[in-house]
């Protein structure tokens, strides 16, 4: 009875039938591992003019079918323009393990698309080969830390990762640095600090010091920068100071504060991270402050970081070197400081510079003074014709200072009439968290597939500060779709079972059998969490309790 149905699936695949009835016949056929449909799915899948839930549902299909000889039709990969098609069909690589299609994956070594590399580097660690190991140790040069993070959490604990290394000199293995065993990865630095004097190979020791997560490296930094005779060199290493530890760090940039070359003091100066409680950094950099002949990129450094600390008693200090400074780059920073100090009795010092003729001090005073709470600077913008059609996204910076409801409905009206611009809804999308907005604004920006997928994204993530009632329906919609971005659908799967949406049980429940693994798996954890709930903690019995526990687990 089976085989009818299989051909009379794959026989209607081929009329005129809407994109649903599709949909639901591959996934059908792809319940039924269908060899005979197989030709049929693949010229689906790579029809570029099929809808993408259709193209999507057909290699889903293919990837139960389980005959990993459908990729050919894909290759070189590379060659697949859609990068969604893409994506699947590298998951689909990895779901089959088709250890004979890694190679491809060099292509991509390049792609400017996060996602794509961290699926890859995903399959790589499943598939797990040797020719799986070098790609991924070539994936680390990435400069994305969450790929190279990734790498570092799959390959620690690899044995294959290990034996692999042990054949390989100092010299290849300060590319994966990161990577080894801390003491061996210490041995090798020590020694080729000490020994190497190739300039090219001190740059490799520069970026993979960097790598390292160990505390104590620090004494390696400094006999490395003593050791280094060429500027740049010495600014590639300061700059390399991230993963240190910040009290070892600021000790070893304080020294440099020092140092007679002032790019080297500039760059100590970009390289400190927090220096609130350090009593010690603060007076120096107070110091350089009044130094009259000190170069102004210095001092502008100096206030940027003091500025950091939030420090209420730097008021004074700022305010009596704007009242001396004569260099308009300091003036646009203390200015900028003044802001984010958020003292209001920075306002008169402030207020000067709002009719300066220098557009750019104006537009840092005007900020500084949305941050100070300056009532006037709402007025003026309020005040304009067409603010919505003509507002640009760093004034919706300095409208979120101000807790107006006339704001509000601008903000509104802004998010309707410019949704289609990135840089707009960045600065726009705040608004969820600085104004109690009903959810109701978003439901048609959300479901608008013309904006930017990421926007949508950031929207459903924040709805938890909403209450279920406000977004029930609009997460049925998301989820009703066929043709959603699989990880927008995914976002609301994770924010459902994190809201404790109950009333969802049932779409939940349909997706915990859906095609897409990538779907289903997590609908079946938000489902087992649902079910402790709705049904095992409302159980008194407990050697029933105890059984139905068992039997969620289980299933």
């Amino acid at each position: 009875m089976s085989k009818y149905y299989e051909f009379m699936y794959v026989e209607k695949l081929g009329k005129n039938i809407t994109k649903d009835e599709k949909v639901k016949i591959i996934t059908e056929l792809g319940k039924m591992k269908s060899v005979l449909a197989k030709e049929s799915l693949i010229k689906i899948a790579k029809n570029e003019n099929e809808s993408f839930s259709v193209r999507e549902s057909a290699i889903h299909a293919l990837i139960e079918i389980g005959d990993i000889s459908f990729l050919d039709n894909f290759l070189p990969l590379y060659k697949v323009q859609d990068e969604d098609i893409l994506e699947l069909l590298i998951y689909g690589i990895k779901k089959l393990k088709a250890e004979e299609y890694v190679k491809y994956f060099k292509d991509f070594l390049e792609i400017e698309n996060v996602n794509i590399k961290l699926e890859i580097i995903d399959t790589l660690n499943i598939i797990h080969t040797e020719e799986a190991i070098k790609l991924l140790l070539k994936y680390y040069n990435s400069k994305e830390k969450e790929i190279k993070n990734l790498i570092r959490l799959y390959i620690q604990d690899s044995k294959m990762f290990l034996e692999y290394i042990k054949n390989m000199s100092e010299i290849e293995l300060l590319n994966i640095l990161g990577l080894i065993p801390a003491e061996k990865a210490l041995v090798v630095l020590r020694k080729l600090i000490s020994e190497v004097t190739d300039r090219n190979i001190v740059k490799i020791l520069i970026t993979s010091i960097a790598d390292l997560h160990i505390k104590g490296t620090i004494e390696l930094y400094e006999q490395l920068f003593d050791k280094l005779e060429e500027k740049e060199d010495k600014i590639k290493l300061i700059e390399s100071l991230e993963n240190v530890e910040n009290n070892e760090k600021n000790k070893f940039l304080l020294k440099l504060l020092d140092n007679s070359d002032r790019e080297i003091r500039a760059k100590a100066l970009t390289s400190f991270t927090n220096i609130s409680d350090d009593e010690e950094i603060i007076e120096k950099l107070k110091t350089m402050l009044f130094t009259e002949d000190e170069w102004w990129l210095i001092k502008k450094l100096v206030i940027m970081l003091l500025g950091k600390t939030q420090n209420k008693n730097l008021f004074k200090q700022f305010v009596l070197l704007l009242e001396e400074e004569k260099d308009e780059r300091i003036i646009r920073t203390l200015i900028v400081e003044l802001g984010n100090l958020k003292n209001e009795k920075a306002i008169p010092y402030v207020k000067k510079y709002i009719d300066s003729d220098k557009q750019d001090i104006r537009k840092v005073a005007i900020d500084s003074l949305a941050k100070l709470g300056y009532n006037g600077i709402l007025e003026d913008i309020l005040k304009e014709n067409s603010v919505i059609e003509n507002i640009k996204f760093e004034t919706i910076d300095i409208l979120l200072n101000y807790k107006d409801d006339r704001v509000e409905k601008l903000l509104i009206e802004i998010l309707n009439k410019r949704r289609y611009e990135k840089p707009i809804m960045e600065k726009a999308i705040k608004m969820i968290e600085e104004f109690k907005i009903p959810f109701e604004v978003f439901k048609d920006f959300v479901i608008d597939k013309k904006v930017d997928r990421e926007i949508r994204a950031k929207v459903i993530v924040n709805a938890i500060k909403y209450d279920a009632n406000s977004v029930e329906k609009l997460f049925m919609k998301i989820l009703e779709s066929d043709d959603e971005w699989w990880m927008l659908k995914k976002i609301v799967l994770l924010v459902v079972k994190d809201m404790k949406l109950y009333n969802l049980i049932d779409i939940i429940i349909a997706y915990a059998n859906h095609i897409d693994e990538r779907l289903s798996k997590t609908a079946r954890d938000v489902c087992k969490e649902f079910y402790k709930v709705l049904l095992i903690e409302k159980i008194d019995d407990k050697e029933i309790k105890n059984i139905a526990s068992k039997f969620i687990e289980i299933i």
